[in-house]
């Protein structure tokens, strides 16, 4: 038999700890028989359902139009517009249903938003050309069905209250522009990450300089011992001869700057072979092979000097690796060393080319690194993995490398290795950490603040006191799950199966030995393929997780709409062009369809200005001024 312990709490914002005491939530009354029921009780009933109905608006469906609700062009003309039947939420869960169409007084409605701004009526209101508004739909409440209260011990009743409180609306005009209740988890992410174009760059240096962790380790490991040269090492001897002699080919004293990248490569790949030759314990076999391709490596050395330029290698790590590859290249096997170097030789020969000056920038990208991660740490709130910030500010770094001497070369040590491939390893870790808890924090929106919005309805374009153009794209529709998934909806079932994997991944298990002394590095260039970490992050940086799903009701409408007619115009003209080709190649040419008809609207007569348009449930119209 088996018992579980539990605690009930009660919630509480702020600290306490398990014994806080306090209120939360909601609060339903419970009744009894013979229990005395004031207003009191009876209120308490009516706000829990009014409550909770709110609630479920406002975290399940969100803010916006749910049907209906359609703009038109009023049919008399005019400054008067048409609103269709329709129900829509607002920002705080409320309830707003139009059950009869509405004929909407625009200019009485910009009256009173020019008053409610300056304070002053200064008469006319039509003197703007081609203003954009927002027309909008506010919850509103009114007191009805007054009833005089029955005469009390305390005396006589004075007065009525009303017995009913009617929810119904009220239409306002403003400027165009509405709060953006979608959530975009990659607007979330950018602001954990920081600045975008520093973040980028941090994760590109890691991902180029984290590959030298298991080279570093293994050349401290192996410092010492004796490498084989096996067939698979004779092999790759060959075949790098053969790979760099095709790619220099005959006759050609330069490289374009397109195969440069390539060439530096296999340069790589033969260098790291003779290398290793020269720290085994050398066969005779490939004695006469190791002295070829000591010469072809000095015909690509001379051919590839000077192409580490931004030019060619845009990434500045790609650079830097791609001139440790020349630098170490001539000075470990071209007869310019300064005398027997084993480590630095057991680097090349793994691939992993470790000159002085890739030295000095590796400690440069551990000092970023360290110090992005701490400057996370201390401004990114919630956080999840609550030890690593400690591993990171305790980290040890390499001691700063003095200058290099004129002529001289400072050799690194094994503890220089040591410290700089426990660096690497910690900082590595500590980022994807970083980034795997961010994107994992980011897949669910955050509780809305509940502030009053109004709802839009459409973007007028008003001239003098004329409606010439009526644009409804723009508004917030209610969508299946809400307005604040919109956009993520779609993404979010493959995003919480990367995060099962992401952000709750098994503890790593013990560090192994390498398979063998020097295992060669297969490629030092290319950005390693993603995983699901990466996958995760591509779908929260999408262009569907961090576009809007809907035009903003702002003055660039009419930009993106003009834009959108440009692309219309050439695309007609690609089709125009193709028609006209394939009219040329047939035997009967073909008719081009005529260009459709234009009609030019009429214009309208103003029509007399009236206060603003609200209308109750009973049907009555009603007067009465908006802000």
């Amino acid at each position: 038999m088996s018992t579980t312990a539990t605690t009930t709490t009660t919630s509480r914002c702020g600290c306490g700890g398990s014994a806080s005491t306090g209120t939360g939530g909601y609060t339903r009354p419970d009744f009894f028989a013979g229990q005395l029921l004031t207003e009191d009780d009876l209120r308490a009933l009516t706000g829990y359902l009014t409550g909770k109905n709110r609630l479920h608006n406002r975290m399940l469906a969100g803010p916006g139009v749910v049907c209906g609700l359609e703009v038109t062009c009023d049919p008399c003309g005019g400054g008067r517009v048409a609103v269709a039947p329709g129900y829509a939420l607002d920002s705080r869960g409320n309830d707003l249903v139009v059950t009869c169409a509405e004929r909407v007084d625009v200019p009485a409605l910009l009256h009173d938003l020019r008053i409610a701004g300056s304070g002053v009526d200064c008469g006319d209101d039509c003197d703007d050309a081609n203003r954009r508004y927002g027309l909008y739909l506010r919850y509103t409440e009114v007191p009805a069905e007054p009833v005089a209260a029955y005469p009390s011990e305390d005396g006589p009743a004075i007065g009525s209250s009303p017995t009913r409180i009617r929810e119904t609306y009220a239409f306002t005009l403003d400027h165009a522009a509405t709060a953006d209740h979608a959530y975009r988890p990659a607007t979330a992410l950018d602001a954990r990450l920081g600045e975008a174009t520093e973040a980028a760059a941090v994760r590109a240096s890691d991902a180029h300089l984290a590959r030298y962790h298991a080279p570093l380790i293994a050349t401290v490991r192996a410092a010492g011992t004796a490498v084989p040269f096996d067939q698979a090492a004779d092999d790759a001897l060959t075949s790098g001869l053969t790979d760099l002699r095709d790619a220099l080919g005959e006759g050609r004293d330069t490289i374009p700057a397109a195969d440069v990248p390539r060439v530096t490569e296999l340069t790589r790949n033969l260098a790291a072979a003779v290398a290793r030759w020269e720290v085994a314990e050398r066969p005779s076999g490939p004695a006469d092979r190791a002295g070829q391709a000591r010469e072809l490596l000095g015909a690509a050395l001379n051919r590839l000097d000077g192409t580490a330029t931004p030019e060619i290698w845009g990434d500045p790590s790609r650079r830097a690796l791609a001139a440790a590859v020349l630098d170490e290249t001539r000075a470990r096997l071209l007869g310019e060393s300064d005398g027997a170097a084993p480590l630095e030789l057991r680097m090349l020969a793994q691939g992993a080319p470790l000159p002085y000056a890739l030295r000095v920038t590796l400690q440069a990208h551990l000092n970023r690194l360290r110090h992005w991660l701490l400057a996370r740490y201390d401004t990114v709130a919630g956080r999840t993995a609550c030890t690593v910030d400690d591993t990171v500010t305790g980290l040890a770094l390499p001691a700063p490398l003095p200058a290099e001497p004129a002529g001289d070369r400072l050799h690194p040590s094994a503890t220089e290795l040591s410290t700089t491939s426990e660096a690497l390893r910690v900082l590595d870790g500590a980022l994807t950490a970083f980034l795997a808890e961010s994107a994992c924090a980011v897949l669910h929106p955050p509780v809305p603040n509940g502030a009053a919005d109004d709802v839009l309805l459409a973007v007028l374009t008003v001239d003098g006191c004329e409606v010439r153009e009526i644009c409804t794209a723009g508004r917030e529709q209610v969508r299946p799950g809400g307005s604040a998934y919109a956009a993520w909806l779609p993404l979010l079932p493959r995003a919480t199966e990367l995060a099962a994997t992401v952000c709750c991944p098994p503890p790593p298990g013990p560090a192994g030995q390498p398979a063998e002394p020097l295992p060669h590095l297969p490629n030092l260039f290319d950005v390693p393929p993603g995983g699901d970490l990466d996958e995760l992050l591509t779908l929260i940086t999408s262009t569907a997780a961090r576009q809007p799903t809907r035009i903003r009701a702002r003055e660039t409408t009419a930009p993106e709409v003009a834009e959108l007619r440009e692309q219309v115009a050439a695309l007609t003209g690609t089709l125009t062009a193709l028609r006209d080709e394939i009219a040329a190649l047939s035997p009967s040419p073909q008719e081009e369809p005529p260009p459709p008809a234009t009609t030019t609207p009429a214009k309208r007569t103003p029509a007399k200005r009236s206060t603003a348009s609200r209308r109750d449930d009973s049907g009555e119209q009603k007067g009465g001024k908006t802000t």
